[in-house]
């Protein structure tokens, strides 16, 4: 057993979803400070449960580096085997939880549009359901080499995620672009909102994509990626593993940027707007000292500023 493209791999994965975990964690404290009170409780909920779930994940990512480079650095049979199954499961739950945020998103923005729901739903709980196929396989072969056993239900629930990602970004992109109003604060923020669905969608998808091409697949799979029923990559080692166990948190950190995005795109629409409209007062004295003089030296009895905002 190759020590670097096992352990190694699989060290550098953990490694990299802790820093991820890190960034979680900022983003968690940033929505706590300015979010909580103004949102609705099922949000702040959904919130609190993501970041706790990242935690579980990553206690457990701790666990297997002390079970397997630690305890039982000498005993190949063991360092073979999985220490649990659990992050598998979280990992569904985390994504089906993220895929259902933004189902409710397209709902809105599509005026309750079933069938552009339907579709996010619909896939959402077909990738759910193999995720609990995969983990189901998982406990009954434990060990790495026995992943083949599995390896059809991960490579399906891996593919309808990657597709479900871009689908998502796409239909956030169409119905922020039917939405525009003509006012040039709101359009500047919907496209900043437009820009980083796509940058969210394709980060997990190539995510996803990457994790395939490393794990390889049979024909009946995936048949835009693979051929002939041979394996595309590296299905011999825990390459593919390694990159998997991030994509809790690239998943997390995607919906909770996007609650924290609002400050952002507020402060924004309130620059534009201000510069789009300002307010113009003559140096000429006011008549009887009680209203504002305009340029013509007439007095103008009150001034009426209009504003809009909207929020997405």
């Amino acid at each position: 057993m190759d020590l670097g493209h096992t352990l190694g791999a699989m060290l550098i994965g953990i490694l990299a979803s802790m820093i991820l975990y890190g960034a979680v964690s900022i983003q968690m404290i940033i929505y706590l400070l300015k979010f909580v009170r103004e949102d609705r409780r099922s949000l702040v909920a959904t919130a609190c449960i993501l970041w706790l779930l990242d935690t579980v994940h990553i206690f457990i990512g701790g666990n297997y580096l002390y079970h397997n480079l630690l305890m039982n650095y000498c005993n190949p049979p063991l360092i073979t085997t999985k220490v649990d199954d659990l992050s598998t499961g979280i990992v569904a739950v985390v994504t089906f939880i993220v895929h259902g945020f933004y189902a409710r998103r397209i709902w809105i923005l599509s005026r309750r549009n079933w069938w552009l729901t339907g579709i996010i739903c619909i896939l959402a709980t077909t990738h759910f359901a193999f995720e609990l196929v995969a983990l189901g396989y998982s406990y009954k072969h434990p060990r790495y080499d026995q992943f083949h056993h599995l390896e059809e239900y991960f490579v399906m629930a891996l593919s309808i995620a990657a597709i479900l990602d871009v689908l998502i970004a796409g239909m956030l992109v169409y119905l922020l672009n039917q939405n525009k109003s003509g006012i040039k604060s709101t359009e500047t923020s919907l496209n900043m909102i437009a820009a980083y669905a796509i940058s969210s969608g394709a980060l997990t998808s190539i995510t996803d994509v990457i994790i395939l091409i490393c794990v390889g697949g049979y024909y009946g799979a995936l048949p835009f990626l693979i051929t002939g029923g041979q394996y595309l990559g590296m299905p011999d080692n825990l390459v593919y593993l390694a990159i998997y166990t991030s994509i809790c948190e690239l998943y997390t950190i995607a919906l909770l940027t996007s609650l924290n995005a609002r400050e952002f795109l507020r402060n924004i629409q309130t620059d534009v707007s201000s510069s789009a409209s300002p307010t113009h007062r003559s140096r000429l004295p006011a008549a009887g000292g009680s209203s504002t003089a305009s340029a013509s030296g007439k007095s103008v009895s009150s001034v009426v500023h209009i504003s809009s905002t909207t929020t997405v």
